[in-house]
């Protein structure tokens, strides 16, 4: 189970990473993430691996590669059951 801190920080990482993508970056390393993210490097790194995904220490992580492996993570096909309570007249 991955820890709810981690999943926070994947949500902002991922936020980033379409960021630098639009800016055509196609590599982006730890610390430069950490950096935008306002953590550290290890903790990026800590973070990515929860989703066995890792990086080359000469050319980082590939930004396309991540965004897909963190929205993959995201938009599990396993189903979650939820109840509403108190939001109101919704019928």
């Amino acid at each position: 189970m991955m820890p709810e801190k981690t999943i926070g920080r994947l949500a902002v990482y991922r936020r980033l990473l379409k960021t630098l993508k639009e800016e055509n970056n196609e590599n982006v390393f730890s610390h430069q993430l950490a950096e935008l993210s306002g953590g550290t490097a290890a903790q990026v790194r800590r973070d990515l691996m929860h989703m066995r995904y890792s990086g080359n220490p000469r050319y980082g992580y590939n930004v396309a590669k991540l965004i897909y492996c963190i929205d993959s993570f995201f938009n599990t096909s396993e189903s979650q059951n939820m109840i509403l309570i108190g939001i109101g007249n919704i019928g």
